[in-house]
Protein backbone atom coordinates (compact mmCIF):
# COMPACT_ATOMS: atom_id res chain seq x y z
CA UNK A 1 0.00 0.00 0.00
CA UNK A 2 1.36 3.70 -0.68
CA UNK A 3 0.92 6.28 1.27
CA UNK A 4 -1.32 8.30 -1.42
CA UNK A 5 -3.40 5.28 -0.57
CA UNK A 6 -3.18 5.36 3.01
CA UNK A 7 -4.10 9.37 2.89
CA UNK A 8 -6.92 8.53 0.69
CA UNK A 9 -8.40 5.83 3.31
CA UNK A 10 -8.02 7.60 6.14
CA UNK A 11 -9.86 11.06 4.27
CA UNK A 12 -12.86 8.35 3.70
CA UNK A 13 -12.43 7.06 7.22
CA UNK A 14 -12.67 10.27 8.57
CA UNK A 15 -15.38 11.65 6.59
CA UNK A 16 -17.61 8.79 7.72
CA UNK A 17 -16.64 9.44 11.27
CA UNK A 18 -17.60 12.94 11.22
CA UNK A 19 -21.19 12.40 9.25
CA UNK A 20 -21.91 9.93 11.84
CA UNK A 21 -20.82 12.66 14.72
CA UNK A 22 -23.46 14.88 13.29
CA UNK A 23 -26.05 12.06 13.04
CA UNK A 24 -25.45 11.20 16.56
CA UNK A 25 -25.70 15.58 17.70
CA UNK A 26 -28.45 15.80 15.08
CA UNK A 27 -30.70 12.83 17.10
CA UNK A 28 -29.80 14.30 20.44
CA UNK A 29 -30.80 17.59 20.05
CA UNK A 30 -34.09 15.88 18.60
CA UNK A 31 -34.79 14.26 21.64
CA UNK A 32 -34.03 16.79 23.92
CA UNK A 33 -36.28 19.05 21.84
CA UNK A 34 -39.13 16.43 21.95
CA UNK A 35 -38.79 16.14 26.06
CA UNK A 36 -38.70 20.28 26.69
CA UNK A 37 -42.26 19.77 24.30
CA UNK A 38 -43.50 16.94 26.36
CA UNK A 39 -42.68 19.12 29.98
CA UNK A 40 -44.23 21.94 28.18
CA UNK A 41 -47.45 19.89 27.41
CA UNK A 42 -47.71 19.00 30.60
CA UNK A 43 -47.27 21.84 32.69
CA UNK A 44 -49.94 23.71 30.32
CA UNK A 45 -52.91 21.08 31.26
CA UNK A 46 -51.70 21.02 34.79
CA UNK A 47 -52.08 24.75 34.52
CA UNK A 48 -55.47 25.01 32.48
CA UNK A 49 -56.97 22.07 35.24
CA UNK A 50 -56.47 24.19 38.20
CA UNK A 51 -57.55 27.32 36.14
CA UNK A 52 -61.05 25.60 35.00
CA UNK A 53 -61.20 23.82 38.78
CA UNK A 54 -60.46 27.29 40.60
CA UNK A 55 -61.62 29.73 38.86
CA UNK A 56 -57.94 31.40 38.27
CA UNK A 57 -57.56 35.01 38.64
CA UNK A 58 -57.91 37.02 35.57
CA UNK A 59 -54.61 36.52 34.74
CA UNK A 60 -50.99 34.96 36.13
CA UNK A 61 -47.68 34.56 35.56
CA UNK A 62 -45.26 31.98 37.61
CA UNK A 63 -42.25 30.06 37.08
CA UNK A 64 -42.06 25.85 37.30
CA UNK A 65 -39.33 23.92 37.63
CA UNK A 66 -36.48 23.42 35.13
CA UNK A 67 -36.42 26.85 33.74
CA UNK A 68 -40.20 26.94 32.53
CA UNK A 69 -42.69 29.68 32.70
CA UNK A 70 -46.10 29.37 32.66
CA UNK A 71 -49.07 32.67 32.25
CA UNK A 72 -52.84 32.02 31.93
CA UNK A 73 -55.33 34.40 31.07
CA UNK A 74 -59.13 33.69 31.76
CA UNK A 75 -61.30 36.48 28.95
CA UNK A 76 -64.82 36.65 29.74
CA UNK A 77 -66.38 36.39 26.26
CA UNK A 78 -70.20 36.00 27.20
CA UNK A 79 -72.37 35.60 29.96
CA UNK A 80 -71.69 32.37 30.86
CA UNK A 81 -68.68 31.79 28.71
CA UNK A 82 -65.07 32.44 29.31
CA UNK A 83 -61.37 31.43 27.45
CA UNK A 84 -58.49 30.37 29.36
CA UNK A 85 -55.42 30.67 27.54
CA UNK A 86 -52.09 29.13 28.71
CA UNK A 87 -48.78 29.70 27.40
CA UNK A 88 -45.81 28.35 28.41
CA UNK A 89 -42.34 29.33 27.76
CA UNK A 90 -39.41 27.03 27.02
CA UNK A 91 -35.95 27.88 29.09
CA UNK A 92 -34.11 27.96 25.56
CA UNK A 93 -36.77 29.79 23.89
CA UNK A 94 -40.22 29.17 22.12
CA UNK A 95 -43.58 28.75 23.62
CA UNK A 96 -46.81 26.51 23.45
CA UNK A 97 -50.35 27.39 24.10
CA UNK A 98 -52.86 26.09 24.96
CA UNK A 99 -56.77 27.72 24.80
CA UNK A 100 -60.09 26.20 26.21
CA UNK A 101 -63.57 27.81 26.84
CA UNK A 102 -65.20 27.06 29.68
CA UNK A 103 -68.00 27.88 31.06
CA UNK A 104 -68.40 30.55 33.63
CA UNK A 105 -70.54 31.71 36.46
Amino acid sequence: MTLLESIVALVIVGVFAVSCLELFQTVTVGARDSTDWATAVAYAEMEMETAKVGGAAAASTYPVNRGFTTTSVRTQIHAGLAEIVVIVRFPRGGRFELRRLVESP
